[in-house]
């Protein structure tokens, strides 16, 4: 009787740990995709100074 509560005890805590890994890895993907989006979209990172595309053209 024993072994049963204790093996009750390990299969609830690997499964509320279990939810915490999941929460927290799906936390870190989002972050990481809106910061990828973030730079994406930035226009300063793909912005070609005017003077550059005149001294291309000449």
């Amino acid at each position: 009787m024993d072994t049963e509560k204790m093996q009750e005890h390990i299969d609830r805590t690997f499964h509320n740990h279990g939810d915490i890994l999941i929460k927290v890895f799906s936390i870190l993907v989002a972050l990481l995709l809106l910061g990828l989006w973030f730079l994406a979209t930035s226009q300063s990172a793909f912005q070609i100074p005017s003077s550059d595309i005149q001294q291309n053209i000449q």
